[in-house]
């Protein structure tokens, strides 16, 4: 359905606009497509209805560089599809300018992916550099290029890193842990 069969499939998922960096994603694709990964498919997931104009223009760029072979949007997807899609991928981005504490990095990580993210707002407390991805600076997209190309190379580092993200899911983001360590704050302000 979204044409991930047989390719390294790098994900992005979230609104498709300017604070979400997808324009220096598709930028760091079109770097790795034109360095020989044609067996790789990097997969936007997301709507284009908060700033049609802007995510208009980043498919318009796609069309006019001949990457839309390998750079996909799939607009608005439902959530069954979305946790599919979550579990086929094979490394997660998520290159915004700004984040508060992002469900879909979450999301990847309770799916065991390796995550490539900008080192902004929430995003450095959900990836721990180089033990379950990268953290990259914003609109860098040779700096993001870098890390995913890292990445496609290296199945064992996804493989690593993939794990590594499942057990901080697993120890910091799960429902009961979390709602254990509420209790504790709560026992104690009750003393």
């Amino acid at each position: 359905k979204y044409g991930i069969v047989g390719k390294i499939t790098i994900m992005f998922a979230g609104s498709i606009t300017p604070r979400k960096g997808v324009d220096y994603l598709v930028r760091a694709a079109e770097i790795i497509l034109r360095n020989g990964y044609e067996d790789v498919l990097f997969l936007l997931v997301g709507s284009f209805k908060y700033n049609e104009k802007f995510a208009n223009k980043i498919v318009r760029y796609v069309r006019s560089r001949g990457l839309e072979e390998n750079v996909k949007f799939t607009g608005f997807v439902p959530y069954e599809d979305l946790k599919v899609l979550y579990q086929a991928c094979d490394v997660f981005v998520l290159p915004s300018f700004g984040e508060g504490d992002p469900i879909a990095l979450k999301e990847a990580l309770a799916s065991g992916k390796p995550l490539i993210g900008s080192n902004v707002g929430g995003i450095p407390t959900q990836i721990r550099d180089d033990w379950n991805g990268f953290l990259v600076e914003p609109a860098n997209e040779k700096q993001l290029a870098e890390k995913i190309r890292y990445l496609i190379e290296n199945e064992e580092e996804r493989a690593r890193m993939g794990r590594n993200s499942r057990k901080l899911a697993e120890e910091e983001f799960d429902w009961k842990k979390i709602a254990e360590r509420y209790l504790k704050v709560y026992e104690e302000v009750a003393e």
